[in-house]
């Protein structure tokens, strides 16, 4: 081999740089809790529940718009009766919500992505392993959405009996309780970023409910916003209260100029 070969090749060599090892998680020494109360599943969900179709709702309730669980729950188009963690992206790009995907594998990574984007006011939506499981073999038991967290564990909204619960950085790893650790390893987050036109922050919030209506009060500072139901038809308004049909999906953005 000629010199010059010889210094070409180390040179390619050199040229080959190892991956960086990943920074290993640091649990904050803050906190943060998203305004998102918990839900439950909608009276008609199956014995399997509606648990991703419920933590889109609460994500799309922190973006301005209401839509119902069944609404949901078809837009994902599962070969389930429940929307599993790969019917959630095509959900959310139906419904029009913007979200960024996880890592999917190393959980230090995942948790350190999950507090970046609550810290930004992102609700995530995240699949988890209930222990003890009655589906060893499963990656993902049931989906909610991470709504906080603090220098103890990170906050969830359960779409269960227990409600919003705070679970431990330790217990996130281990088998008991809520965890993300899956046979194979692989995780799944959304982090839902809100609608692509949105303007200055809309948000709303249940206040009654029946079995029939539905009672919102519509959390902005904006005077006049854009009312869209969904299914034809956007007006302008004023209220910040409205009672609607509780099958009716809406959604609400401020309308730039309106006075």
């Amino acid at each position: 081999m000629s010199r010059v070969a010889l210094l070409c090749l180390l040179s390619l060599c050199g040229c080959k740089k190892s991956e960086p090892t990943p920074a290993p998680f640091v649990p904050p020494t803050d906190g943060v809790r998203l305004p998102i109360p918990d839900r439950q599943w909608a009276e008609g969900a199956p014995d399997e529940g509606w648990c991703g179709e419920t933590s889109i709702q609460m994500a799309a309730l922190h973006y301005g718009a209401w839509v119902p669980q069944p609404v949901i729950n078809a837009l994902g188009r599962s070969t389930h009766v429940d929307l599993w963690e790969e019917d959630i992206p095509t959900a959310l790009d139906r419904l029009g919500l913007k979200y960024e995907r996880g890592p999917s594998t190393g959980r230090d990574q995942f948790l350190s992505w999950i507090i970046g984007h609550v810290r930004r006011g992102h609700p995530v939506i995240v699949g988890a392993k209930l222990f003890p499981t009655d589906h060893p073999d499963w990656d993902v038991d049931h989906l909610m959405p991470v709504v906080g967290f603090s220098a103890r564990g990170l906050v969830f909204n359960s779409n269960l009996d227990e409600g919003q619960v705070e679970v431990t950085w330790a217990a996130l790893g281990g088998r008991q309780s809520i965890s993300f650790a899956s046979p194979t390893g692989k995780l799944y987050g959304f982090a839902i970023l809100g609608f692509p036109d949105a303007g200055p922050r809309v948000a709303l919030r249940v206040l009654e409910e029946s079995a029939e209506t539905l009672t919102l009060a519509v959390e902005t500072d904006a005077v006049v916003l854009s009312r869209d139901d969904l299914d034809g038809g956007v007006t302008l308004t004023r209220e910040k209260k409205l009672t609607i049909p509780r099958t009716q999906s809406a959604r609400f953005s401020a309308q730039a100029g309106g006075r």
